[in-house]
């Protein structure tokens, strides 16, 4: 991996897309190989630095029509752009929202009034009989996870070594779980599953507060830096079973919790990279992981 590509990437991270630009500029110019062995690193780059969603998509497609498409960096560019198209996509004749009719002077007033009326009748009646036995028959029974029926396979690791000082906070990496398999959605609690070729990677995480409150900890932007220079930040709306998130604290409280990444499954972590949100509050630090 080139070292001006790893600027680049670490450039981006930071919230410097146009950083990130000119080092690729400079590395397109001066740098790079023909062929270049980093050309699907370098169309990722150069998608993500792009100003629009719109250019950012363009990029992406402009990238898995010239990589092969079992590269890693392909495959992760053709998840995108099929998650893309499933938001952008219209919604099914069936299930769209139709505009209100309201014929001969039936405004929204009368529509109110009918509302009430029927809501009145309703409260009037007697309540219904339930049959329990049928509810029970036709209630839909949520997925449950329990916790203690998922494989733990994280592996602690000793508080020297793995912390970074930084003005908003301390931070200490207290364990990591290189194949998660207890990854559950926030929204409902079900069992997640990676996309295909890749796996969840779970960092548990200490952070204590020097700043005031600190409503967003570890109040710094983190990623894990794989071993060909790319940085994943963590997957929002995703936990670990049965383990808290971080929490929002004030200044001298301590909060734990765990972090989830997604990462190609070919790929190594070697460092988690701590990054100020703000550009030049503090140099951004690393810290090195095994596994």
């Amino acid at each position: 991996m080139h070292p001006t590509l790893i600027k680049a990437n670490i450039a981006l991270l930071e919230g410097l897309p146009a950083e990130a630009q000119r080092l690729l500029d400079e590395y397109r110019a001066e740098a790079a190989p023909h062929p270049d062995p980093d050309l699907p690193l370098t169309l990722w780059l150069e998608a993500h630095t792009q100003p629009t969603p719109e250019a950012v998509t363009e990029g992406l497609r402009v990238l898995v029509s010239r990589v092969p498409p079992e590269d890693k960096y392909a495959r992760m560019a053709q998840s995108y752009l099929q998650d893309e198209a499933a938001y952008t996509a219209p919604l099914p004749p069936a299930i769209r929202r139709q505009p209100l009719l309201l014929a001969g002077g039936f405004t929204l007033v009368g529509v109110l009034i009918t509302v009430a009326l029927i809501a009145l009748f309703n409260r009037s009646q007697p309540p219904p009989t339930v049959d329990s036995t049928a509810m029970t028959q036709t209630a839909v029974v949520p997925t449950v996870v329990v916790a203690a029926d998922l494989p733990d396979t994280s592996q602690t690791l000793t508080t020297e070594g793995y912390t970074a000082r930084y003005p908003q906070g301390i931070l200490n990496v207290l364990a990591l779980e290189n194949e998660s398999r207890r990854v559950v959605r926030n929204s409902d609690g079900s069992l997640a599953t990676p996309i295909a070729g890749a796996r969840f990677y779970a960092l548990e995480l200490t952070f204590e507060c020097r700043s005031g409150i600190c409503d967003q900890p570890p109040q710094a932007r983190i990623s894990v830096i794989l071993d060909d220079g790319t940085g994943i930040e963590p997957r929002s709306g995703l936990s670990i079973s049965g383990e808290t998130p971080l929490e929002a604290v004030a200044l001298g409280r301590v909060t734990s919790g765990w972090v989830v990444f997604e990462i190609p499954l070919v790929s190594t972590v070697q460092t988690l990279l701590v990054a100020p949100r703000i550009a030049g509050e503090f140099e951004p630090i690393t810290i090195a992981l095994s596994g």
